[in-house]
């Protein structure tokens, strides 16, 4: 997972072409390259939270894989709570206003990532060895994280086995290390996973010829 940064609310015409940017064009939760057809997620399903159904801040765009993975949860803090947007606050009764200054769902120990919020790399550490996202230092937002999105997830760890071989033909080439970087973005721009397949190459890359001839 990779850190993103929310831009100003656009008009409501454009909001899934701003997602899409924010993104990089990736799914905010597994990074994989976004398909058409790719979702609209509310981070605080619209199930249980109606008057945030159409808030700017409960946007992410998702693959529909991590979004049925996702699917209903709420922060158990949060059930049956009513939080709402600053410009109906003064007008019905609420647990929360949701902001851009104070996000009261973060708030909660035991959530999963909000990309757009928490900085991924204080709960998730990517282990190659093991094409998985595993909870960093205890971690209870990171393992909420792992459980839901990434353990047991086979999809995702085939598609890296995928990744690898490409990366074991690329380190092979006779030619510069920069070249053979330029030719796995390539790559990586066009299939997807572009955060954790550069972490891929960066780990392997290390490591002898003759090793990487025995993979």
């Amino acid at each position: 997972m990779k850190r993103l940064t929310r831009p100003p609310k656009p008009d409501t015409a454009r909001v899934r072409e701003q997602l899409h940017t924010m993104s990089g064009e990736e799914c905010a939760y597994c990074g994989k390259k976004l398909q058409e057809g790719w979702h609209k997620d509310h981070y605080l399903p619209q199930e249980h939270f109606d008057h945030l159904k159409d808030c700017w801040l409960n946007f992410l765009p998702s693959c529909p894989a991590c979004n049925r993975r996702k699917w209903d949860y709420v922060p158990p803090a949060l059930k049956n709570k009513i939080i709402v947007e600053p410009h109906v606050a003064t007008s019905m009764p609420h647990d929360y206003v949701l902001d851009e200054i104070y996000a009261p769902h973060k708030a909660a120990s035991e959530r999963i990532i909000d990309p757009s919020f928490d900085n991924p790399d204080e709960h998730l550490e990517f282990v190659p060895l093991a094409f998985d996202y595993l909870p960093k230092d205890g971690s209870k937002i990171g393992t909420i994280t792992h459980v839901k999105f990434f353990k047991q997830n086979k999809v995702f760890a085939k598609d890296l086995k995928k990744i690898l071989e490409y990366i074991k033909f690329v380190l092979r080439l006779d030619i510069s290390s920069t070249e053979k970087k330029t030719l796995l973005l390539l790559h990586l721009t066009a299939s997807g996973y572009s955060i954790v397949g550069v972490m891929l190459y960066e780990y392997w890359s290390g490591f002898p010829p003759e090793i990487i001839e025995e993979l």
